[in-house]
């Protein structure tokens, strides 16, 4: 509603954008910036625009997506371990009690929690922790 009070008020010839501006509390910049986009875009102009990211620099691309989604789906299809993690649920270097993180759990049948001396020295799964699942549902095959 405000917007809109401030361009009808320039537009009409009512008041100068400075008069404009001060009555309204707002920059002249401000006022001037509503005309513009009122003259470019007529009545969308009373309301407020998306302040939504135009552009997501970070954003992986669709194509890239697209070749991981690809890839996972032939290593399915081959019977090999997709490994379901993703990097934020990778195990952080410093875990424990101490740094307000439970310790890692003993592994079910009893026995020590891991460590890196205790694991397997070789993985089917590419990522770097131990996979409890594979792709299918079931327990990941032991390495030969």
């Amino acid at each position: 509603m405000k917007n809109e009070a401030i361009i009808l008020a320039v537009v009409t010839g009512t008041m100068s954008r400075a008069e404009a501006a001060r009555r309204f509390q707002v920059s002249r910049s401000r006022v001037s910036k509503l005309v513009a986009r009122y003259r470019a875009v007529g009545e969308a102009a009373f309301t407020p625009g998306s302040r939504a990211a135009h552009h997501h620099p970070n954003a992986v691309p669709d194509p890239a997506v697209e070749a991981i989604l690809a890839t996972r789906r032939a290593l399915v299809a081959a019977g090999h371990d997709a490994c379901q993690t993703t990097p934020g649920q990778l195990p952080q270097p410093h875990r424990g009690p101490a740094y307000g993180h439970p310790p890692l759990a003993p592994p079910p049948g009893g026995g020590s929690a891991p460590t890196a001396s205790t694991r397997p020295a070789a993985s089917p799964c590419a990522c770097t922790r131990d996979c409890t699942t594979s792709a299918s549902g079931g327990p990941t095959p032991e390495p030969p």
